[in-house]
């Protein structure tokens, strides 16, 4: 029998392109993607994790088809414990980073934080300063679901996770910029393909996925998305299958989910206030990278 360990990841970060590049490797004949979001690396982020032993996880590669076997998920970036794990998972594996521009993902970002849960404030503003007031061990103060998400803020800033990463996985993590996936697609396809050893002839169809969007109900999603709530629990009950049960989930979510309202804009007190922190670590993530980041300031 086929050993289908997955050999490579897609490590974050959040609303950055991970959901439309994990769909097209998943048309790839020859990868098997595992369903997103599991989270069995990075046990310090406190996330609902889909597995909680080895052989748990292990299983949802089991029906998968195709010569190498991969998942997303996209928090990891930010863990201080998944590097270790993953290394110690499968050391030869192959990483994939997503980055955004920070000023584009904040907003995205806080419309995602909406629309799981993790955010009850709306407005982006209140957001941001309310963040200054959240305390990272008591999450009751904004979120249920997740007890150790960055704060709105600091999952803007990239440099001192990317230094670690490059520092344990060398030329095993590719950096790929949201920009260059969104306007050449192909190029971007081609090239991941070739990291994780992949025939690069395959064209997939390129569709956006996991565009913004809005909840029509905070409890429900809040259901739908803590592992633990009473609806997951009865799910598991009946409907052991991880796969179908994943399957009547997402229909839920789908369900519950609507066009995103407009956006709210960032104030010019706090547009200031970000501009002095994200420039020093955009320099900081531009040397790292060894890219220009111009885009971003």
């Amino acid at each position: 029998m086929m050993n289908k360990r997955p050999s490579f990841f897609i490590i974050g970060a959040p609303k950055c392109g991970t959901t439309s590049l994990n769909e097209y490797l998943a048309q790839h004949p020859q990868i098997g993607m595992a369903e997103k979001e599991i989270h069995f690396f990075g046990k310090d982020l406190g996330i609902g994790r889909e597995a909680e032993t080895e052989e748990e996880y292990l299983s949802f590669f089991s029906g998968l088809k195709g010569e190498i076997f991969g998942e997303a998920s996209v928090w990891t970036f930010y863990s201080k414990m998944a590097s270790a794990e993953l290394k110690a998972f499968n050391p030869q594996a192959k990483l994939i980073l997503l980055l955004r521009n920070p000023w584009d993902l904040l907003q995205s970002l806080h419309a995602q934080h909406l629309m799981d849960a993790d955010e009850n404030l709306k407005d982006l503003n209140e957001a941001l300063e309310r963040d200054l007031l959240r305390e990272p061990d008591n999450p009751t103060s904004w979120s249920k679901n997740f007890k150790s998400r960055p704060l709105l803020w600091k999952s803007l800033l990239f440099s001192e996770c990317l230094k670690q990463w490059k520092s344990d996985w060398g030329d095993q993590l590719k950096v790929v910029l949201f920009q260059y996936l969104a306007e050449n697609p192909l190029q971007t396809f081609k090239s991941v393909c070739a990291h994780i050893g992949v025939s690069s002839s395959f064209e997939p169809s390129f569709e956006v996925h996991n565009k913004r969007q809005s909840i029509r109900s905070a409890g429900m999603q809040a259901l739908i998305d803590r592992p633990n709530s009473n609806l997951q629990k009865l799910a598991r009950s009946i409907v052991p299958n991880k796969t179908v049960r994943h399957r009547i989930m997402s229909a839920a979510k789908s369900f519950n989910t609507t066009k995103a309202n407009q956006a709210s804009s960032l104030s010019l007190e706090n547009q200031i206030a970000l501009s002095d922190l994200l420039s020093e670590d955009i320099e900081r993530t531009r040397i790292l990278l060894g890219r220009e980041l111009n885009h971003w300031l």
